[in-house]
């Protein structure tokens, strides 16, 4: 083709013309994958449900995800990012829109929270009046987003901790949450950990509302999902010939992400001495990018571990900060100084929590460690 960038968005637009079943559009600075796999997860009860692949999320990502869905399905899922979200909502049409949150990611680009907001926003114009705008009533910024969506004619549906809201969370612990709908108290005992994962959950259950679809039927769902690598997933690994738990938070983060997934690390029933704590740089985040590194320091504080590992040049002084814990503090610049050693520091049982940005590279450190680990051992016999 003389322009495959064109023919790709255009191949895009032919497959959602012809599409005739319902189009959900996942947008937010956290949880946009978690969620749209969850929703994938929960409403494949319903029928055939394709979704967002590889979180190809900005615009040839977009048109070459829906160029592959299948036309029979049921419902289409998909992933949008805030970059070009004007030619994004022109490209998915989304017949549903959920806004998971807004937080302090790439700022570098987008400048206030305000502009994230007003920006993620136009996942509305290529909404028709009348169609479904679900956004999370716990977002500082909600007010902003609903106006957005009232001036496009949508339909809004909210959820959250906030008391006014539609989908409210009335009560959560590490291991129940009590959600109410329209009145109703359900239960949810996800298998996923964290508060964060409710509530990704509870934007699926507004959608389910929405459709008057079988709650039970999704809880059920929601309750057996597992989290995906980098956004949760828990795996069992061997490590320099030790066994270790490891929680993958690594695919990317922000301070709200940071925070959710040191939240739940804590809620993790597993003593402290056997906890290890790697975090890297939060990048892109502008100005403010060391306050945002420094504003973490209460929220490790409050997570019990043995010891915390800090990767890159951001963290640097939030180690200064937290040399007064009576803990160990370990500071490298980058992964490969890390990984050189870290079988120094991990011991047999632990479980281990690594949270990063993508560009830091921590998300593959302890699986390329462990096929290094598997290689020895074969080669040695």
């Amino acid at each position: 083709m003389p322009n495959v960038r064109q023919a790709t968005l255009d191949i895009g637009r032919w497959s959602r013309k012809y599409f005739s079943g319902d189009v959900i559009g996942v947008t937010g600075s956290a949880g946009k994958t978690t969620t749209v796999a969850m929703l994938s997860h929960a409403l494949q009860t319903q029928g055939e449900v394709a979704q967002t692949k590889g979180s190809a999320n900005l615009p040839i990502g977009i048109a070459w995800n829906m160029a592959s869905m299948s036309q029979k399905a049921i419902t289409w899922v998909l992933e949008m990012a805030i970059g070009n979200m004007a030619l994004n909502t022109q490209l998915v049409q989304p017949n549903v829109a959920i806004v998971t949150n807004i937080a302090a990611a790439h700022l570098e680009y987008h400048n206030t929270l305000d502009i994230v907001a007003i920006k993620k926003s136009r996942i509305f114009e290529g909404m028709k009046p009348g169609e479904v705008a679900i956004i999370c009533r716990d977002i500082e910024q909600y007010e902003l987003i609903a106006q957005k969506a009232k001036m496009h004619g949508l339909t809004i549906i909210n959820y959250g901790e906030h008391t006014d809201s539609d989908i409210h969370l009335i009560n959560y612990t590490p291991s129940t949450a009590q959600i109410s709908i329209d009145g109703q108290i359900y239960t949810l005992k996800m298998c996923s950990i964290g508060k964060h994962m409710v509530l990704n959950a509870m934007a699926v259950l507004a959608v389910a509302n929405y459709k008057s679809l079988d709650i039970y039927k999704v809880i059920y769902q929601l309750n057996n999902f597992t989290a995906i690598e980098g956004r949760g997933k828990v795996s069992k690994a061997s490590f320099a010939g030790k066994q270790i738990t490891v929680y993958n938070e690594a695919y990317n983060a922000n301070p709200l992400s940071m925070k959710a997934a040191l939240k739940a690390f804590s809620e993790v029933n597993v003593p402290a001495q056997n906890k290890l704590v790697i975090l890297g740089d939060m990048l892109e985040l502008g100005a403010n990018s060391q306050q945002y590194h420094l504003d973490l320091a209460q929220d490790i504080k409050d997570t019990d571990f043995r010891e915390i590992i800090l990767v890159g040049d951001l963290v640097l002084e939030l180690r200064e900060v937290l040399k007064q814990l009576d803990k160990a503090v370990h500071h490298f610049k980058d992964k490969d100084s890390l990984a050189e050693h870290l079988p120094q520091i991990i011991n047999d049982n632990d479980s281990v929590l690594i949270k990063a940005s993508n560009g830091i590279g921590l998300e593959k450190l302890l699986t390329q460690k462990v096929t290094k680990h598997v290689l020895d051992k074969v080669s040695d016999r």
